[in-house]
């Protein structure tokens, strides 16, 4: 193929891309999805504004990374708007800019082998994987992190190796980490390769190293100097760690923000632990649990290995698959590439370019791939996680692509076939075998979103029958009750929102705002008794709760109970001196 044809393969693979992503974009906007950001979405794009509005939103830490909340504010105020357009046509260029990254290098990768086409191959697979361009649509952080590595190896990759490049590689992939810790795991591969790639120069190990650190230094001095901590990025490792790897972690690995989540954190808080406090306890946890049960974790590892290469796409907090199931988004899931029929070339490829001796570049991609890999084994496996892999499988494709026809072309002739092609069946078939029912699609909690936008929307209607849709398929669904009853509640319907709420406290019998929002329908209904109960359960919650007390006080004199109320207060020296109450005989 001439170089004429390769250019105008690449520019077309291109159009794909920018096509691609002006349709899905055109599809999210014509959804409620496209007007409200959720769950972590909704807290980067909150703590941008606060930013923006000249507020610290980091009190206790940074639980999660800073680095992706200061680029939306840096976006916002840039844009003087925080219209959701703005960072969202941000981060599909991005994935253009990605996918342009990808061809190049695959190309230049290619050029050795006689097929500078590899890069139009690679950019293609990378961009037509539903879930890249998902999340770049999402204010999430891929879309910004895969840019930032996979140009910091572009610039590792280019010759001659300068010191600048090494240099700005190396900040690159020190702002990803600032986005999302794991990307630290490519800045050691890098430097690892750049140790044994020119053993006789250190200044390119060292400039990249510089340019990690400065990278770095902004984020590690606020955690010294404002935190007390010596910690290069956020501190929520630990819990993160613990829900992958505790003897019920195919429960844990499935919470979702949400009641359930919030009854295990609190587990950490017994005494208000700051963030860097918590995170330990949920490392020296999960550490002792893995001591405790050694051949349990093993499978653990083993289980989850497996799962970060089977086809499922496994949510984590989102499940992108309820986006696509119906509606105007629902077309992105024909796209022909998937997790499984990709593995199978990248695995090979991946094998051919280690074997590669001419060319130590393609080790990089591989070490990329593997760093990247790792978090998921070891922490929590999910498709927001497995994406930070993509886009080095993607450019590992067109060399299994490769070695796979090579063989298939040896075995023609009558050759013995190539070890490459067993470990292609075998790799082909793993993807495929039977995983755990629990990452299937739950169509309750596709109910339960849909619910939640209806609800912001000021739909109720639509929010009251996809909540109850959401029961239907999970009576357990503790946040499906808590807004349901508050959708009642809204309506005056006090009765009914009750007894959902009473669903929530059979679970969670101490969550403080579930017990204040009881009292508060209870007295609605003029059941003074009840409300002072539950109020009274409330002020015993752990936390300073002198307010609380005093509504309980009140509420326990309305129902006639002076006696208790009395009690109260004389075991509360805060609640005698408040101004609200008096001591009555």
């Amino acid at each position: 193929m001439n170089e004429s044809r390769i250019h105008r393969l690449e520019w077309a693979v291109l159009g794909i891309a920018v096509a691609v992503r002006a349709g899905a974009y055109f599809a999210l906007s014509q959804t409620r999805y496209g007007d409200q950001p959720l769950v972590d979405a909704y807290t980067y794009w909150d703590q941008a504004r606060k930013m923006v509005a000249g507020k610290w939103p980091f009190p206790d830490g940074f639980y999660q990374p800073p680095g992706y909340p200061a680029l939306l504010a840096l976006v916002q105020g840039l844009a003087q708007t925080d219209a959701l357009f703005v960072p969202r046509t941000l981060q599909l260029t991005l994935g253009v800019l990605t996918t342009f990254m990808l061809i190049r290098l695959g190309r230049h990768l290619g050029r050795s082998q006689g097929a500078p086409w590899m890069g139009a191959v690679a950019g293609l697979v990378f961009t037509l994987y539903p879930t890249t361009v998902l999340f770049e649509l999402d204010l999430l952080t891929p879309a910004v992190t895969n840019a930032a590595a996979v140009g910091a190896v572009s610039l590792l990759l280019l010759r001659p190796l300068r010191r600048a490049r090494c240099l700005g590689a190396g900040v690159l992939l020190g702002l990803a980490a600032v986005v999302h810790p794991s990307f630290l795991l490519i800045g050691l591969a890098a430097l690892v390769w750049l140790w044994f790639v020119d053993r006789k120069r250190l200044a390119p190990a060292l400039a990249f190293g510089c340019g990690l650190a400065v990278a770095l230094t902004p984020v590690t001095l606020i955690n010294i100097t404002q935190f007390k901590h010596l910690s290069f990025t956020s501190n929520n490792a630990g819990i993160n760690f613990y829900m992958g790897n505790n003897p019920g972690w195919r429960e844990t690995s499935f919470l979702r923000p949400g009641l359930r989540f919030r009854k295990l954190a609190l587990e950490a808080e017994p005494h208000k632990r700051d963030g860097f406090a918590r995170d330990d306890y949920w490392m020296g946890r999960a550490w002792s649990e893995i001591q405790a049960h050694p051949m349990a974790w093993a499978a653990t590892v083993g289980t989850k290995a497996y799962w970060s290469i089977h086809n499922t796409e496994i949510p984590r907090i989102e499940d992108y698959r309820c986006r696509t199931a119906r509606g105007p988004m629902a077309w992105l899931k024909w796209s022909p590439v998937r997790y499984g029929w990709v593995f199978p070339f990248a695995f090979v490829g991946a094998a051919a370019l280690v074997r590669r001796r001419q060319d130590s570049g393609g080790r990089l991609v591989v070490a990329a791939w593997l760093a990247m890999q790792v978090p998921l084994v070891v922490f929590l496996v999910a498709d927001r996680y497995r994406l930070a892999t993509w886009p080095f499988v993607a450019l590992c494709v067109p060399f299994g692509l490769q070695a796979v026809r090579d063989t298939f072309s040896a075995w023609r002739q009558g050759r013995r076939p190539h070890w490459a092609w067993s470990v292609f069946l075998v790799a082909a078939v793993v993807p495929w075998l039977p995983i755990d029912k629990r990452t299937a699609v739950r169509e309750g909690w596709c109910h339960h979103v849909d619910a939640n936008l209806a609800y912001m929307d000021k739909d109720l209607d639509a929010a009251e029958d996809h909540y109850r849709s959401a029961l239907a398929f999970d009576s357990g669904d503790l946040d499906a009750h808590n807004w349901l009853a508050r959708t009642l509640a809204r309506r005056g319907e006090r009765a009914a929102a009750i007894d959902h709420v009473a669903a929530i406290l059979r679970v969670f019998p101490d969550h403080f705002p579930t017990l204040k929002f009881m009292a508060s329908l209870q007295r609605g209904v003029g059941d003074n008794a009840s409300a002072a109960d539950h109020l009274v359960r409330a002020y015993r919650v752990p936390g300073r709760r002198t307010n609380t007390g005093v509504q309980a006080v009140k509420a326990l004199r309305a129902a006639g109970r002076r006696q208790e109320a009395a009690e109260l207060m004389a075991a509360d020296p805060a609640l005698q001196r408040h101004p609200k109450l008096k001591v009555r005989p």
